[in-house]
């Protein structure tokens, strides 16, 4: 789970603001990189996380992905550090198994119908609008 400050210090960060950080190449192969599974949290602490972009470790802050440190050393904002930043956007690593797991059961909606009274529900929607409904 991500740390609060460090998703709103990124919120800034849509596909434009990359593309201009790097290129727009860069940002589709990120979210290429994203959709394949190949960018995951290693860990996270407050105001900042570490994150495996295919296979290369990116140390990601409140500063944004300028000031990132990745292991690939680009001089440039790299589409690891942009996959970064797309992951803690996303947002993916916020739900916990245990609330995945927790389904609510599925409503019949024919059941809530014949469960209705509708001398109450004429009641309810008064005359006018239960003439209209018939």
């Amino acid at each position: 789970m991500t740390d609060l400050a460090l998703r709103t210090s990124l919120a800034a960060y849509d596909d434009a603001a990359l593309a201009t950080l790097a290129n727009p190449g860069l940002v589709r192969r990120a979210h290429r990189d994203l959709e394949e599974g190949k960018v995951r949290l290693v860990s996270s602490e407050a105001g900042s996380a570490t994150i495996e972009a295919d296979g290369q470790l990116v140390r990601l802050d409140t500063r944004g992905p300028r000031a990132a440190d990745c292991a690939c050393r680009s001089v440039a904002v790299c589409r690891h550090r942009i996959a970064a930043v797309l992951l803690v956007l996303a947002g993916e690593d916020e739900q916990p198994a245990a609330e995945e797991a927790a389904v609510e059961p599925e409503v019949d909606p024919g059941g809530i119908v014949a469960d209705m009274d509708l001398a109450r529900l004429e009641k309810w929607a008064g005359k006018a609008a239960w003439r209209a409904a018939l």
